[in-house]
Formats: C-alpha cells, structure tokens, sequence
C-alpha cells in the first residue's frame, strides 16, 4: 500500500521554508512599544506549525501553470494568514471556546480576548496588504480581480457567513444539505480560492477554471468531513487540538446526523468526484496534477 502522507511530506518539505520564511517578514518587527503584544500574539499563531494546506493548495495549483514559485507565494501566504485570522476568532470563548490549537494554548489563552481579536483584525488586514503589493508579477488587472473574488468569499457569502451558520445551527437540524452549505463557504469557500486564484492570474481557459472549481468543492467538503470525523475519533496529541468539542457545543456535523460509517462513505464519494476532476486536467488538458493529487490523497487519508 502507497504511503500518501510520504507524498504530502515530500510537499510540505519542498516549500514549507518558502512559506515560513515569507510570513515572517510579512510580520512588522519595527514595533517597540506597548503594540510588540500585538507582534507576539500574531507569531504566536501564525508561525505556529500546521498542515499549511491552503498555501500548499496555492502552490500546487500554481504548479499547473508556472514553476516559479517565488511569484505566487504572496497569495499563498495571504490565504494562509486570513485562515489564521479566522482560528483566533473560531477559537474565542464566544465562539468555539478552545484552549488548545496546535498543540499550544491557543491565543485568547495566552494573550487575552482583546489582544486575540485584535491579532485575528490586523491578520485580515496584513493579507490583503501583502495581496496589493507584492503580487508583482501579474498583471494588475487580474490581481485586483483576486481581491474581490478573496473579499467576497471571506465576507457574508463565505467564511464568515459560514461561521454565523455553524454558530445558530444545532443538531436538531439534521438536513445535510444546510450542513453541506455550511461548510462550503466556512471550509470550502477558502480551499476553493486556493484552488482557482492561480487559475485567474494566469488566465487560464475557463474550462480549466471550472474543472478547478469543482475539485475545490469537493476536496473542501473532504476536508471538513474527515475534519468532523477525527473530532470524534481523533487522538488529542495527534490533532494538536481537544477533541469531542462539536459534540459539547451541540454543533451541527456529519457524525451528527449519520453513522461514522456513513461518513466515510461519503468522504470517499468527494474524493472520487476530486479525483474525476484531476484526471480530467490531466488526460484533457494534459496538465501535470501529482501535487494536488498529493494533497487531495493526504487529506483523505489523514489523522490530523
């Protein structure tokens, strides 16, 4: 048996300095004054380890038009930052309430709600400052084309109005297809962007950017579906983060409402439907997608 996480080692290992080292200079070391707080909250969860899949995402899609890697990481890490932004605020005692992310104390817990809030403001802002200027080597047209596709989407139509979904949703629910809805503008509005933005800077045939599109919204439900399933079964030391807290905060999920087995099932039917897509990028338009493969393989395969 093929060990897929090897594949997605292998990945993370190639460009994992490349993102690491670009957020860090993303970070304003100028600050002396009572501010460095805010300097250490946002190093505290940002340069806080992770699977880094979104810029993973970027960068492999990007690798199906380009290998210049440096060009694209800006919009790599932008995305990766506003997911950061995003955890700080899921996490909060009025949200989430987690104490645990990453294996760490998460950042309320270190630094206080308000300085929390903050670090997740001034990380949604910081991205779109690295998108307008240093996403130099496209042309201008087609960036500004990406921030509004990226505002849009972690606006009211996706990320946060995913999030107002999952917070006044229960259990009591069980209508998969208001779960599904949910977490496609939570989860997968952001996977998705990942997927397609690369697509958009460079002009790729909008067949191609709908056949990404597709893989996107099947790889983000993937994602939250393993994603649910390991809240049940996961093991805290692995997942880096408490276990068993959808069931605490009677969250509407997919073991919520069906069997594990069940749920595996449906994982599987998403990741052949991604996988349709890739060989259809393939055999079509004879694009080379081993590193979304890579990915799409590690995500379903998974343990944290």
């Amino acid at each position: 048996m093929i060990n897929t996480h090897t594949h997605f080692d292998s990945l993370h290992s190639l460009y994992s300095d490349k993102i690491e080292s670009f957020m860090l200079d993303m970070i304003d070391d100028t600050v002396t004054d009572e501010r460095s707080i805010l300097n250490d909250a946002i190093r505290h969860s940002l340069l806080n380890g992770g699977k880094r899949i979104r810029p993973l995402l970027v960068i492999a899609s990007n690798c199906l038009f380009s290998d210049d890697i440096d060009a694209i990481l800006p919009l790599a890490c932008s995305l990766e930052i506003i997911h950061t932004y995003s955890l700080i605020h899921d996490d909060l005692p009025s949200m989430d309430n987690d104490d645990l992310r990453r294996g760490k104390p998460t950042c309320h817990v270190k630094f206080g709600d308000d300085i929390a809030i903050l670090a997740g403001d001034t990380l949604n802002t910081l991205a779109f400052e690295i998108l307008s200027t240093y996403l130099t080597s496209f042309s201008d047209k087609a960036v500004l084309t990406i921030i509004q596709m990226i505002s849009k989407n972690m606006g009211i139509s996706g990320l946060v109005g995913g999030q107002v979904l999952d917070i006044k949703s229960s259990n009591k629910e069980l209508n998969i297809d208001h779960l599904n809805n949910l977490h496609q503008k939570k989860t997968g509005a952001l996977i998705q962007l990942a997927i397609t933005s690369p697509a958009y800077l460079h002009h790729a045939d909008p067949l191609v950017i709908k056949e990404l599109e597709s893989f996107g919204s099947h790889l983000g439900l993937l994602f939250q579906i393993i994603d649910d399933i390991l809240d049940v079964v996961g093991d805290k030391s692995m997942l880096g983060k408490s276990p068993g807290k959808d069931q605490v905060l009677n969250k509407l999920t997919y073991p919520g409402i069906m069997s594990l087995d069940a749920c595996r099932d449906i994982a599987n039917q998403e990741k052949n439907s991604a996988l349709t897509n890739l060989n259809h990028l393939k055999n079509t338009y004879h694009y080379d997608t081993k590193e979304l493969l890579a990915i799409l393989n590690f995500t379903f395969d998974r343990s944290y």
